[in-house]
């Protein structure tokens, strides 16, 4: 896997906090696939996904690609996760991840809409990947919720390979997968906590150390 036969497909949240992180990955690999939707979600399906490989170079008559799938949480300086400050936001306090911020809160009142709402798709589809992942009649912490939507985004990713990546001889086209949570630390420090990292190649998947 190099920069130039491998295309990066990014899945992080809409937050432009997490714009940083796709400047590293494009850096690093080049020009992005987006595939980023509210919380780091995949959301863009089966489609999407077909899409991305049929974007990847190819050599030697193999597609390869890279996906990079991280939620994301603010931590200040006082070690309280979920609260940052934005210049432009003139000293007012903001959340990072603001999807899973309104999500605890919507628990918290302890009545959560489960239908599908045509003007915040996102978030509706959103909560159902993500509540999969928490017992019922909990409300978590925003930490807690952080772990389930990392839980979601990996499920979902490779769900999404099985159905789209799968050559017909049962393997599956070459990839990486990176998955885990981009921290934004006080005083503008960026962190990863890594959740998964391996190679997919054939039939078998390599373990990566990063």
């Amino acid at each position: 896997f190099t920069p130039q036969n491998t295309l990066p497909c990014v899945a992080v949240c809409r937050d432009e906090l997490t714009q940083p992180f796709v400047h590293e990955v494009e850096q690093q690999w080049g020009r992005a696939f987006n595939m980023s939707a509210l919380a780091g979600l995949s959301l863009c399906g089966r489609t999407g996904f077909k899409a991305a490989v049929a974007h990847a170079p190819i050599q030697n008559g193999t597609e390869r690609c890279a996906f990079f799938s991280f939620a994301h949480i603010a931590m200040g300086d006082d070690g309280l996760y979920g609260y940052c400050e934005r210049e432009e936001r003139q000293g007012r306090p903001s959340h990072a991840c603001g999807a899973l911020s309104a999500l605890q809160h919507e628990m918290e009142s302890g009545v959560v809409r489960d239908d599908v709402d045509p003007y915040d798709v996102e978030r509706s589809f959103l909560k159902q990947h993500i509540l999969r992942f928490l017992p019922s009649n909990s409300v978590p912490s925003l930490l807690d919720l952080t772990h389930a939507a990392v839980q979601a985004i990996q499920h979902d990713l490779e769900r999404a390979v099985e159905l789209v990546l799968e050559k017909p001889q049962g393997e599956k086209a070459n990839h990486l997968v990176f998955t885990g949570v981009h921290i934004h630390g006080p005083y503008r420090h960026e962190f990863v906590w890594p959740q998964a990292a391996y190679m997919a190649q054939a039939s078998s998947r390599v373990p990566l150390s990063i």
